[in-house]
């Protein structure tokens, strides 16, 4: 489980950099048209971010998990 955390982090971050990198604008891109892209890279972000949050959880639950089973936490 602990391996499939953190693939699944590790590819979350993967994303977010291609997200960063994608060239939303040209030239002869509209002003609606830029703020709509603006907002639907703010929006996949965002979720990208939400998924990392409650990924995180677990990998924190696991780790609580193991200590407790190590006997590091009554």
């Amino acid at each position: 489980m602990d391996k499939r955390l953190k693939i699944f982090t590790e590819s979350s971050l993967r994303h977010l950099e291609a997200i960063d990198g994608l060239p939303i604008n040209v030239e002869d891109t509209s002003e609606e048209q830029a703020t709509r892209n603006r907002e639907k890279r703010k929006a996949l972000v965002d979720g990208i971010q939400t998924l990392l949050n409650k990924n995180d959880k677990h990998v924190r639950r696991l780790e609580e998990y193991r200590k407790r089973l190590d006997g590091e936490i009554l």
